[in-house]
């Protein structure tokens, strides 16, 4: 019976043909044993057929096809069928630099269930004129420089004391029985199902060890045409609300020294929400108003009172 893969890479796909390629191809030239599962989620461009030609020419390749369903649930299907030791997931936009069996082999020597390495953002428009950002480091020095492993509660206070969060799911190896133990899933037909993902892998056990690794091996895409981020409908709003609220949810089933970590994360979500609502017009606006008045206002009263002017002068127009 051949040795179980190192790393199971998932892959949930929708209509991504144009960068697919690039994403597979960074992914097939790591050197580590790997396999690739790929979820379509109902594409209707030449993605499916672009991942069928991969598919005959490497086994290491499993494909899953579904309609759409959204990507919580793809990435869900993939957890499903992954027998990897770890497990990394890799938006069909993005693509992988360099070889990160250094860095898989750093955290494994430090007996990690999380193992973090370095990103940076790809700035794209119509004129191919790409720019890389760097993402900033979550725990280590300011430049990466150290290694740093902490447990995902020392995490969490390091993420608040240094007032930024941004949830690296897709640049983070994770091991798959810590995930399996913890029944840790992504919540599906909810938008920014990463945020409380990624709190559950910190959270799950307090034993749970982190290391961040400074070495950039993740380009994230940003600003082209499928970017979620460019939503700006009420439906986006009130998922953005509905993902708060099972945060806070798991915030009261933790130590109360963590709630000042919880209460970032979310005024981060909060300021997300706001910013797109005050591109709205007043029709917009007031079909927000009793979500806001009946279930919020007082929440974001009591812990932003920053940004509770600004939700408040924005619905009593």
């Amino acid at each position: 019976m051949p040795n179980k893969p190192k790393i199971t890479f998932i892959i949930p796909v929708y209509n991504s043909a144009l960068y697919l390629e690039e994403c597979l191809n960074s992914l097939l030239n790591q050197s580590i044993h790997k396999e690739i599962i790929i979820i379509d989620d109902g594409s209707s461009d030449s993605s499916l057929s672009i991942i069928l030609e991969y598919q005959q020419k490497h086994p290491e390749i499993l494909l899953i096809k579904q309609p759409n369903q959204g990507a919580a649930t793809a990435k869900n299907k993939g957890i499903a069928l992954a027998t990897g030791e770890f497990i990394s997931f890799i938006d069909s936009d993005d693509f992988l630099i360099g070889d990160i069996s250094p860095v898989l082999h750093f955290g494994e020597a430090n007996n990690c269930e999380l193992i973090k390495f370095g990103s940076v953002w790809q700035n794209y428009d119509i004129h191919q004129n790409h720019k890389y950002s760097q993402i900033p480091y979550l725990f280590s020095g300011t430049n990466g420089s150290n290694a740093t492993l902490l447990t995902g509660y020392e995490a969490l206070l390091e993420i608040e004391r240094r007032r930024y969060w941004i949830p690296g799911c897709c640049w983070t190896l994770i091991k798959r029985e810590y995930i399996e133990k913890h029944k840790i899933c992504f919540q599906e037909n909810i938008i920014a199902e990463d945020q409380l993902f990624y709190l559950q892998l910190l959270t799950k056990s307090a034993k749970c060890q982190i290391i961040e690794v400074p070495s950039i091996h993740y380009v994230y895409r940003r600003g082209h045409v499928n970017s979620i981020s460019d939503r700006l409908d009420k439906k986006y709003i009130e998922e953005h609300f509905d993902m708060i609220e099972l945060i806070l949810e798991d915030m009261h089933t933790l130590p109360e020294y963590l709630h000042r970590s919880f209460l970032f994360i979310i005024r981060n979500l909060l300021w997300t929400t706001l910013s797109i609502i005050q591109r709205w017009d007043t029709i917009q606006i007031e079909s927000l108003e009793y979500l806001y008045l009946n279930k919020w206002q007082i929440f974001i009263k009591e812990n932003y009172f920053d940004l509770f002017e600004h939700f408040d002068n924005l619905f009593r127009k």
